[in-house]
């Protein structure tokens, strides 16, 4: 491998040599040398740096970009629900919402601190459970706006209505779990905890 980046390097230095020396054809001949020496110099460390990155390095560095593009599309998500939350009448819910987009950002930068090698898991379980609570915000919005189209709509409103304080609860229980430095219980949470959704009441039968 070392041997490899040496001769690429080489290789990097001399193409800039050349090229330089040519663009520097009405120079004198101090600095028609100099200069391009000098660029070609570092542009072969350059090249031998970029080319020595450890697989380590080079893993790592995809991790991290992989969790910050799953924790960007959890915050997007927030956002999302919160616009869903806009439309809906009922102000205890609008409030449970307001609620989840500060416990949820939060949750997110305490276990990016504290245990930054298990955030792309957490981001991504997350990102489920706010995939499901966006469900059941518009959802809950949508049978406020049409409750003819609902069985029970009454009851289906109370019941989305706990799904996401469940939730916000759920969130909150896991920050004093990060906090505490207990990961493992709070992974179990993550992975054991369904996530929100609005429930399907049973019709009760008309008795003969």
């Amino acid at each position: 491998m070392k041997k490899h980046s040496t001769l690429v390097a080489l290789g990097m230095a001399a193409v800039v040599f050349l090229a330089m020396f040519a663009l520097l054809a009405d120079a004198t001949d101090a600095i028609r040398l100099l200069g391009p020496a000098v660029l070609a110099v570092m542009a072969a460390g350059g090249t031998k740096l970029m080319l020595l990155r450890s697989a380590a390095e080079i893993t790592d560095e995809a991790y991290r970009d992989d969790a910050r593009g799953q924790l960007e599309a959890c915050e997007d998500l927030v956002e999302r629900i919160r616009q869903h939350a806009r439309q809906v009448q009922s102000r205890s819910l609008r409030n449970e919402v307001e609620r989840m987009a500060q416990v949820v950002p939060e949750l997110l930068r305490r276990v990016q601190r504290t245990s930054p090698t298990s955030l792309y898991s957490s981001s991504s379980q997350l990102r489920g459970h706010l995939e499901s609570l966006d469900g059941v915000v518009s959802t809950f919005a949508d049978i406020e706006r049409n409750p003819a189209f609902y069985d029970q709509p009454e009851a289906q409103l109370v019941a989305g209505e706990q799904a996401v304080r469940r939730f916000v609860e759920f969130a909150t229980d896991n920050i004093k779990l990060v906090n505490q430095g207990d990961l493992a219980a709070y992974q179990a949470n993550l992975e054991t905890v369904a996530p929100p959704k609005m429930p399907t009441l049973e019709i009760p039968k008309e008795q003969p």
